[in-house]
């Protein structure tokens, strides 16, 4: 079954989205449902209680869903762009293939999330928590994940080129074949890491802790650059970062 949410007031539509999303359903329903919210009407609702929803193919994208949470929610092909999620809860969420083009997803907690496929192109993923999310051959392009936490993740194939994370925490991570072009690694962790494959090219490794990656290869390096803070393992090198020249005032 699906609901369209017409134009209406942004309290009142709150309050529609709760009374809905709340009322009893049958087994055989329950599990049809989905929310569909008309582009760019998606409103507001602050600490929406979500979870373990079907919400697959909905549209929330311009919508503003701080606090919100969409713990164990099915999201598939969900469309979230251009909304904000600050501060939200994806645990267990299912968001395979779905878009969050230019979202605000800053300290949000994704933890065991699936982001197969998905698109965070552009998005803003700040002190994010994604432990252990599924997200091989997702997309994360020019996406701020400064401080965020993706250890244990399974990246493999993932696509962070020009991504923005610098101190974030990639340790057991699973980056094979991921694309890190020009990315911002600067102090980021890689304890344990498999980099087996990972494209590096052009990426700053400054300050970043290689030391007991797996896989890493001098070949990998050879693109990439660091600087005395960046610690390789046995045997490797990289070249320093170019210094950018002060303007003259």
């Amino acid at each position: 079954m699906r609901l369209a949410f017409p134009l209406i007031g942004l309290a009142a539509l709150s309050a529609l989205v709760s009374v809905y999303l709340a009322a009893p359903a049958s087994a055989s329903e329950k599990d049809k449902r989905v929310v569909v919210f008309h582009h760019a009407f998606s409103g507001v609702c602050n600490a929406c209680k979500l979870s373990g929803r079907a919400l697959q193919d909905a549209v929330f994208s311009g919508g503003s869903f701080p606090e919100s949470d969409f713990s164990r929610a099915d999201l598939a092909r969900a469309n979230l762009s251009g909304g904000n999620f600050a501060g939200a809860s994806f645990i267990g969420a299912n968001l395979e293939k779905a878009e969050a083009i230019g979202a605000n997803l800053a300290d949000v907690n994704m933890t065991g999330a699936t982001l197969r496929d998905a698109k965070f192109i552009g998005s803003n993923l700040r002190t994010a928590k994604m432990l252990g999310v599924s997200a091989s051959r997702a997309s994360f392009t020019t996406t701020v994940l400064s401080l965020a936490d993706l250890s244990g993740a399974d990246l493999s194939a993932a696509n962070l080129s020009s991504v923005n994370a610098t101190r974030a925490n990639f340790g057991r991570a699973n980056l094979e074949g991921a694309i890190l072009t020009n990315a911002n690694l600067s102090e980021a962790r890689f304890d344990r890491t498999r980099l087996t494959e990972a494209r590096l090219n052009g990426a700053n490794l400054s300050g970043a802790n290689l030391s007991t990656t797996i896989g890493l290869s001098q070949r990998q390096l050879a693109r990439a650059c660091g600087d005395q803070a960046t610690i390789l393992p046995p045997d490797l090198a990289i070249a320093p970062c170019a210094r950018r020249e002060t303007p003259q005032p």
